[in-house]
């Protein structure tokens, strides 16, 4: 039982991850804790994204791991890139032992409120707003200041935990160093949500001319970080980003390579296509790729329902391009409708179950939502 002399037997300062993990890992022991953060909400803003295996593990006693998996996206390879936006390695994350993925991206922000939450369910809740400003160690414990909206007050406790980062305050009023040094460069981070036409599940690594640049699979988004040459955007301080900055960035490395944004190749293919061999974006029109295992399923007909939903739509300007077989290594193992942009960008994908075809009503639907509002309607002089 606590002594009624102490508040709390252990005061964790800093509520990220380690402090909430902290607290969560001590109250499955019946440690009696308190935690504080200055932060008012939790963090919205890019931070830490990837999650290991074995953090999963050591969570899994206490009742969260499969949550934080729901939530995560799988990492399975990470591809990097040479300074003509080359594939030069790409190195697979395999199977370790371990029930868990041995690499996963998400958000930091979303992981602390899923481990928060636990607390909650056990009957602590972070206070926020409070942020410690003094300590003073005795033989019995510590007696922590802290400031909030109410005013200021003292802790008293058996044991602190400084988890507040690596500013940390807590370090500082113990006078403890912190081992090692800043990195020389600065780096800009954001979180950019972009087209794709399916799972997101590779790490991309850019040597470009200038700076490194890398992005990680988020869902339905990438994280991206580069650095920041000595000298540019002098306006950009620590802090939240200016989102045109993330973007000025972006398009300055992986947006300067079209290879590598989530398109279609911008090569002739080769395959057993409706017609001949061809490239699959020509720059004007929009192209309707219909991959299929066999000939055989699609009739006439079909082509002529896409062929219609699409030229009402797109004023006329569409090809269909008609993959047989193996025609295509990046199409998915089971009939598929995509719908290239005239710049080789994958505008719309559809999948179908094996021995059926793509709804042509989700991409008349699709037509509808994205292009009503555009339609040509030339009129013809009296």
């Amino acid at each position: 039982m606590l002594n009624s002399v102490f508040d709390c037997e252990v005061l964790i300062v800093g509520a990220g991850p380690v402090g909430l993990a902290t607290a969560l890992s001590l109250l499955a022991q019946c440690v009696n804790v308190r935690i504080i953060d200055d932060m008012p909400v939790r963090h919205a803003t890019p931070r830490a994204s990837s999650i290991h295996a074995r953090t999963l593990e050591l969570l899994a006693p206490f009742g969260v791991s499969d949550r934080l998996v729901a939530y995560a996206q799988p990492i399975r390879q990470t591809l990097f890139f040479d300074v003509q936006g080359q594939e030069i390695l790409r190195r697979q994350l395999r199977a370790i032992d371990s029930q868990y993925p041995a690499q996963q991206s998400l958000q930091q922000g979303h992981a602390e409120w899923m481990i928060a939450e636990q607390l909650l369910a056990r009957g602590v809740d972070v206070q926020a707003t409070t942020r410690c400003t003094d300590l003073v160690q005795n033989a019995e414990g510590i007696v922590v200041t802290v400031e909030s909206d109410a005013g200021t007050s003292a802790l008293r406790c058996r044991y602190l935990v400084g988890a507040d980062g690596a500013r940390s305050t807590v370090r500082k009023l113990c006078d403890v160093r912190m081992v090692g040094e800043d990195y020389p460069e600065r780096w800009i981070v954001g979180e950019l949500v972009i087209e794709h036409t399916g799972v997101l599940t590779d790490t991309h690594i850019l040597f470009g001319p200038d700076r490194p640049a890398l992005t990680f699979p988020l869902d339905g988004a990438i994280m991206f970080f580069t650095i920041l040459r000595a000298g540019e955007l002098p306006e950009a301080q620590p802090g939240p980003a200016n989102p045109d900055h993330v973007l000025q960035m972006y398009y300055a490395t992986f947006g300067a390579y079209p290879r590598l944004a989530h398109r279609v190749p911008d090569v002739p293919w080769s395959g057993h296509f409706l017609m001949h061999k061809c490239c699959l974006f020509d720059g004007f029109n929009w192209t309707l790729i219909l991959t299929v295992p066999d000939r055989t399923a699609v009739r006439t007909a079909y082509i002529r329902q896409l062929d219609l939903a699409a030229l009402v739509w797109l004023n006329a300007r569409v090809r269909i391009v008609l993959a047989v077989g193996d025609a295509f290594a990046w199409n998915a193992h089971r009939p598929t409708l995509y719908v290239v942009r005239p710049d080789g960008y994958i505008a719309f994908r559809c999948d179908a179950a094996a021995g059926q075809l793509p709804d042509v009503n989700r991409l008349s639907a699709w037509l509808i939502e994205n292009f009503a509002g555009s339609l040509r309607t030339d009129s013809v002089a009296p």
